[in-house]
């Protein structure tokens, strides 16, 4: 003889899974209503391959101002020099940055 034992789920317990289960549905819901018009734009290749070209062209643009020496104003005399090779000058001539700071705002005022 077999024991069959039916089990019997009460409707509370069921109500209250429901409940919980509707709840979670709801939460998801509005959570996704909330996120879907803030979703990024997918973007054009295009774009990125334009802004690469323009990250690039920055850098490049950078790394000639702080590596080369070039002229800023001929007229008053005015050079750019390397940042290392400032750097170098600063160190030789023993002032601190500080000072060599008080210099260059001095001579950018004149």
């Amino acid at each position: 003889m077999k024991d069959t034992k039916k089990t019997h789920i009460s409707p509370r317990l069921l109500l209250t899974g429901l409940g919980i289960l509707g709840s979670f549905a709801i939460f998801l819901f509005i959570l996704f209503v909330a996120y879907l018009p803030n979703r990024s734009q997918s973007i054009d290749e295009g774009v990125v391959s334009e802004r690469r070209t323009r990250l690039a062209e920055l850098q490049a643009r950078e790394k000639e101002l702080t590596t080369a020496y070039g002229w800023i104003d001929p007229g008053k005399g005015v050079v750019r020099i390397p940042v290392k090779r400032a750097k170098e000058l600063i160190l030789q001539e023993g002032i601190s940055v500080d000072d060599a700071r008080l210099k260059v705002l001095q001579n950018e005022q004149d």
